[in-house]
């Protein structure tokens, strides 16, 4: 089983109704959803790595994008 990641979900829609249909099939193809941001017409949520690439078949989904995370070495690191 590959990591679950939180992704982003860019959506080509200005009417929510259509973005709640998006983010339901979105949930078919593995997506935990977190979130539907209507006016940014983004969906966030979570979904193992290997069903990345599903999310991008459903209708009305323009760009699926990973979102990572950085952790900084604290102050007392010798490293800065």
């Amino acid at each position: 089983m590959a990591a679950p990641r939180k992704v982003i979900v860019s959506v080509d829609t200005e009417e929510p109704e259509t973005l709640a249909d998006i983010a339901a099939q979105l949930s078919q193809h593995g997506l935990a959803v977190e979130s539907v941001l209507d006016t940014l017409a983004t969906i966030t949520g979570t979904c193992d790595e290997s069903d990345l690439g599903s999310l991008t078949a459903v209708p009305g989904v323009l760009d699926v994008e990973a979102q990572y995370t950085y952790q900084l070495p604290p102050p007392t690191d010798r490293v800065q």
